[in-house]
């Protein structure tokens, strides 16, 4: 499936994500935040957004989650070997309004008008329900 996938044209690549993975994430969120709601399990959320904004004390709060002993310097320094090894995508938080079409975003805020009371707003996803309605 994914040599298929990379052959598709970027547009097409956007649809396959949009209408096949992208519901499947929303139960996924739901199921979680359903758990945390009834308390059946401990979180620390994270986002994207916080994590690119200051590594270090987002790592140090998870380590403090889990009660780990927590040294910020070696933490940077991990950081810092990470960078050198990784050859990752940039991430970019927004990306996606500029690469993608009306009709796409249209569709992906479609599929929020189902769950009015789920708050979305931790995947980025904020005020939608009023908007769609």
């Amino acid at each position: 499936m994914v040599v298929i996938f990379l052959n598709y044209q970027k547009k097409k690549q956007y649809d396959f994500v949009i209408e096949l993975i992208l519901p499947w994430f929303i139960q996924f969120y739901i199921s979680w935040y359903e758990a945390d709601k009834k308390n059946l399990i401990d979180f620390h959320w994270l986002t994207y957004e916080d994590l690119m904004k200051d590594k270090v004390k987002e790592i140090s709060k998870i380590m403090r989650f889990y009660n780990l002993n927590v040294n910020e310097n070696i933490i940077k320094s991990s950081l810092e070997i990470d960078k050198k090894k990784a050859r990752l995508n940039k991430g970019v938080s927004g990306r996606g309004m500029k690469l993608l079409t009306k009709g796409q975003i249209k569709k992906i805020k479609s599929y929020f008008k189902y769950y009015p009371d789920i708050d979305f707003t931790r995947i980025g996803i904020k005020n939608l329900q009023k908007e769609i309605k």
